[in-house]
């Protein structure tokens, strides 16, 4: 192998690790749930998407 190979390889194992630790990392709550659940953080209306112009 040669070292882009290695290279590569090392930032993807890298970025996997990341995320499994955010995903896993213990003693952490998640927070956030967007409403619906009766905990007062209801979310709010999307705002609108405005119309696209066409210009000729």
């Amino acid at each position: 192998m040669d070292w882009q190979t290695i290279t590569a390889l090392a930032c993807v194992l890298g970025t996997l690790a990341v995320f499994a630790w955010r995903m896993f990392r213990p003693g952490e709550s998640k927070s956030g749930c967007g409403g619906g659940c009766g905990c007062g953080n209801e979310s709010k209306e999307p705002l609108p998407v405005p119309p696209i112009v066409k210009r000729h």
